[in-house]
């Protein structure tokens, strides 16, 4: 069975398992298989190919751990295991969400146990609009975006779906009031940030 592997953020490499590569696909944290991120030490390299526009080259290295890729070639790390998932689509986003890689589209982001963890727009390689982040496969938050930073409504919610805090960041910093609610619904707790730090805490007393 094919795996994929995602260098130097814009390329994919397609790889068949040796019978004698050692991994870690039966450890016991694995949320979604197809989605976590796995570790191998020895692959036969069929394809290198661009995740933008599809271009098919022969070899290349990569310069996050040195290994060299060679199609038709098998490569070897004993010491560094190679990184691999068993998901075209998942190796296809690691590493957009870089700024050198100014990638224009969505983006969707795993734990290396393979459950979500969030999903956002890029616009050449910078967040813009809302981000949402995930717990247990429901999402825990949505933060809007501008220009790569934190800039707007801010909502977190409970593992159970009620709303847990409301407020707005302005260039990543908190600012205004943030409000904490208690599972009913009532406003238990407003904070006030001025530049990213709390000057001011009321407590709410709901009978």
């Amino acid at each position: 069975m094919d795996v994929y592997a995602s260098v130097n953020f814009l390329w994919i490499v397609v790889m068949e398992p040796t019978f004698d590569c050692l991994n870690d696909e039966n450890r016991t944290d694995i949320y979604s298989p197809s989605h976590a991120k796995y570790r191998g030490t020895k692959f036969m390299v069929k394809k290198i190919m661009h995740k933008i526009d599809n271009t098919v080259i022969r070899s290349m290295r990569d310069n996050e751990t040195g290994n060299t890729f060679t199609v038709g070639e098998v490569v070897i790390n004993n010491i560094n295991p190679i990184i691999y998932y068993k998901s075209v689509s998942v190796a296809y986003c690691v590493g957009l969400g870089r700024r050198e890689a100014r990638y224009t589209g969505q983006i969707n982001s795993w734990r290396d146990n393979g459950e979500p963890y969030a999903e956002f727009q890029l616009v050449k390689g910078t967040i813009e609009g809302i981000c949402r982040y995930y717990i247990d496969d429901t999402v825990c938050s949505e933060v809007e975006f501008k220009n790569g930073m934190a800039d707007g409504f801010c909502i977190q919610k409970y593992k159970t779906g009620e709303t847990c805090s409301t407020g707005y960041f302005m260039k990543g910093e908190k600012f205004g009031d943030w409000n904490t609610y208690d599972k009913k619904g009532n406003v238990v707790k407003i904070e006030k940030y001025h530049d990213g730090h709390i000057i001011n805490t009321l407590v709410c007393v709901n009978l």
